[in-house]
């Protein structure tokens, strides 16, 4: 995937010490940005365990498109579901294959 995405542990007991350290990595240390880390930590706690519970084997945030530019996303990988593969990493061929999923998913 182009720009900065981490990965989240599944059905690891390390994941929240990873959600911890992804909170800190997005909104530093200082006090001020305490409670932004909180909520980030419990959107991300809530994600993972909604993608564990639908039997995600994989779970990766997106953070950036590129440098700066924002993209707060989650991404998760699920076995047995027929996934179209993209001709080439081109932004228009992956979104090509992508958004055929993403819609018939969204209907099931």
């Amino acid at each position: 995937l182009p720009g900065e995405w981490l990965e989240l542990p599944v059905a690891r007991a390390d994941a929240a010490d990873r959600i911890r350290e992804l909170a800190r990595h997005l909104h530093g240390r200082s006090d001020d940005r305490a409670g932004a880390r909180i909520e980030l930590r419990e959107r991300l706690s809530a994600a993972l365990a909604a993608a564990e519970a639908a039997g995600a084997e994989q779970v990766h945030v997106g953070v950036a498109l590129e440098t700066d530019v924002p993209m707060p996303a989650v991404a998760s990988v699920h076995p047995g579901i027929a996934v179209a593969t993209a001709t080439s990493d081109e932004p228009d061929a992956v979104l090509a294959a992508l958004v055929p999923l993403v819609l018939r998913a969204a209907h099931e």
